[in-house]
């Protein structure tokens, strides 16, 4: 049986996914995360990160590890629409966040949705 929390949870990811595909490719390939967070100066005690996709542990760039952006702001809680493909680096992100005490859910139903402002990286569901 569905919870308002999740109820709650669906509305907001749909929200990140609309945002996901309004966004623009940002210089050094920087991700939403670190972008929403900048924005807030790193203060987001107690708050909850609607991400379509699973924070990166591990840049590859020179760009700080969403992970590390999400800790470093006090979230609190962060739901994921899908886990980071393999195709990419090896993530532990959930790991990590969930080994720092933070509350991580893994969102089931919009997955195609999540993807797809990521398309143009052929990623396979």
């Amino acid at each position: 049986m569905a919870t308002l929390q999740d109820a709650s949870d669906m509305a907001f990811m749909r929200m990140a996914i609309t945002e996901a595909h309004r966004s623009q490719p940002c210089e050094s390939n920087t991700h939403a995360e670190q972008v929403a967070l900048t924005k807030l100066d790193f203060k987001a005690d107690g708050a909850t990160v609607y991400t379509t996709m699973e924070p990166c542990s591990k840049r590859l760039s020179a760009n700080v590890p969403c992970v590390q952006s999400c800790l470093r702001a006090g979230v609190a809680r962060v739901v994921i629409g899908v886990m980071e493909p393999k195709t990419f680096v090896i993530c532990n992100g959930v790991q990590l966040l969930q080994n720092a005490g933070v509350d991580v859910k893994l969102l089931k139903g919009l997955e195609r949705d999540c993807l797809a402002p990521n398309k143009h990286l052929n990623i396979v569901f």
